[in-house]
């Protein structure tokens, strides 16, 4: 165990990682939003609960950008993190009637991913893990967006690009490219 230069003690037990842009406090923070979040929307508390999940998105959001730009521990699944983040918000606004607010964020959460497939100065792990978490996000999106008034064809035409962007990712990365 270190000790401190000036006394020679040890650190006391409860001193954690200093929060800073280059380490994040990983996923404690958001699990425990997420948690409060869904004891709260579990009991239809909807402003608490979306209170919870728009801190645990922010989290999530800051976990990815770090993931992306290599600076994240590496057993952090941030894209997980923002996956499950974007549904958890998505629910709670689409039962609170905000539709287009719940549709545009998993929109954007397919976006994003994809960007970071699309993205060749990545990391390939870090483009690989935001390919294992697509298929859930597109799931998201063929749930939510019905739900939340979108036309099939605007549905359709998102999926599509999701897929496009899948495939020409896989085409890229196989073992004959």
């Amino acid at each position: 165990m270190a000790r401190s230069l000036k006394t020679g003690k040890a650190p006391p037990a409860k001193a954690g990682p200093l929060l800073t842009p280059s380490r994040p406090a990983g996923d404690r923070r958001w699990k425990a939003l997420t948690a409060a979040g869904n004891a709260a929307f579990a009991q239809g508390r909807r402003e608490e609960a979306e209170r919870c999940y728009a801190a645990a998105l922010a989290e999530a959001e800051a976990a990815f950008s770090a993931f992306r730009a290599g600076r994240s521990d590496p057993d952090l699944d941030a894209a997980a993190m923002l996956v499950i983040a974007s549904a958890n918000a998505a629910d709670n606004w689409l039962d609170m009637g905000q539709g287009r607010r719940a549709g545009e964020q998993i929109v954007m959460l397919c976006r994003r991913l994809c960007a970071a497939l699309e993205s060749d100065d990545l990391a390939l792990e870090v483009r690989e893990r935001c390919f294992l978490h697509l298929r859930p996000a597109v799931m998201e999106l063929m749930d939510k967006l019905p739900r939340a008034g979108w036309p099939a064809d605007a549905v359709a035409h998102e999926a599509g690009h999701v897929r496009a962007v899948a495939l020409r990712f896989i085409g890229h990365n196989s073992p004959r490219h």
